[in-house]
């Protein structure tokens, strides 16, 4: 016997195996429901994007960077994109340890400096939460 990954995606479904995929559409009406928390959070000046050195978020595809970029372009919200950090393309999205890899791996670029300041954002799509969290590099 082989396994199903060997047999091809067609294969598998043909024997029965059962996909598991994320509904994008919905991930994207969700997007914006983080985004206004993220607005919230600049309006009460919990985040002031001028301050943020670095932006570490996780995400889990690449076309949902540019749905959060294309939400915030147009806001006072918006942290250019050359101050944002990713690991996706390198260690992929590994769940709940995406933000603890990214960090680890920040750190090791040389890119922050002390006294820079790091904005986290990890959104959980599962119950459609979202986290911030501002480090100070010492």
């Amino acid at each position: 016997t082989s396994a199903w990954s060997h047999a091809g995606p067609a294969a598998a479904h043909a024997a029965g195996a059962v996909a598991l995929l994320q509904d994008f559409e919905l991930l994207k009406i969700v997007i914006r429901a983080w985004i206004g928390v993220w607005l919230e959070k600049v309006d009460a000046g919990r985040i002031v994007p001028d301050q943020v050195d670095h932006l570490l978020c996780h995400y889990s595809a690449r076309s949902l960077r540019q749905e959060i970029v294309g939400l915030l372009e147009s806001t006072a919200a918006m942290i250019p994109e050359e101050k944002w950090f990713t690991t996706l393309t390198d260690s992929g999205n590994v769940g709940s340890a995406s933000i603890w890899v990214m960090l680890d791996a920040f750190l090791k670029t040389g890119r922050g400096k002390r006294g820079d300041r790091v904005l986290c954002i990890v959104p959980e799509s599962g119950r459609a939460m979202i986290g911030f969290m501002m480090l100070e590099i010492v």
